[in-house]
C-alpha cells in the first residue's frame, strides 16, 4: 500500500471498521511494552526519513491521511460518540503514513500499519 492507496482506503471505512481499529490501537498502547514499541518505531521513522531527506513530504502525507481519517469518523459518527477515540485513530492513521513514506519494509512501519491492515473491510 502507498500513501494515495491510504487515503482512498480510509474513504470507504464504515463505523465499525473504525470501532475495530479504536479496540485495536487501544489494546497496542495498553501497555508500557506497547507505547514503548510504538515510540521506538516513531524515532525510527524519523531517523530513516531524515536520512532520506523525505520528512516534508512524510510530514504532508501524514496531514492528507489525519484529514481521511478525520473525515471517516465525522461520517460514520464516531467523532461524536467517543471524541477521544478519534483522535486516537487520527493520530494513528497519520503515523502509518509517515511510515508508508519512510518505506513498508522498515519494521517500524509494519508496525504502525498493523492496525490498519488487520481492519476487516465492510465496504
Amino acid at each position: 500500500m502507498d500513501v494515495d492507496g491510504f487515503e482512498r482506503w480510509w474513504r470507504s471505512r464504515e463505523r465499525a471498521d473504525i470501532e475495530w481499529i479504536m479496540d485495536a490501537l487501544a489494546a497496542a498502547t495498553d501497555t508500557a511494552d506497547g507505547e514503548v514499541e510504538r515510540w521506538r518505531a516513531m524515532r525510527e521513522i524519523a531517523r530513516v526519513l531524515a536520512r532520506s531527506g523525505r520528512r516534508r513530504e512524510a510530514c504532508a502525507a501524514s496531514h492528507r491521511v489525519r484529514l481521511c481519517a478525520l473525515a471517516a469518523c465525522s461520517d460514520t459518527g464516531v467523532r461524536a460518540v467517543d471524541p477521544d477515540g478519534a483522535t486516537l485513530v487520527c493520530r494513528a492513521a497519520g503515523d502509518a503514513a509517515m511510515g508508508l513514506v519512510a518505506g513498508v519494509d522498515q519494521p517500524c512501519s509494519e508496525m504502525l500499519l498493523r492496525p490498519f491492515v488487520g481492519a476487516p473491510a465492510h465496504a
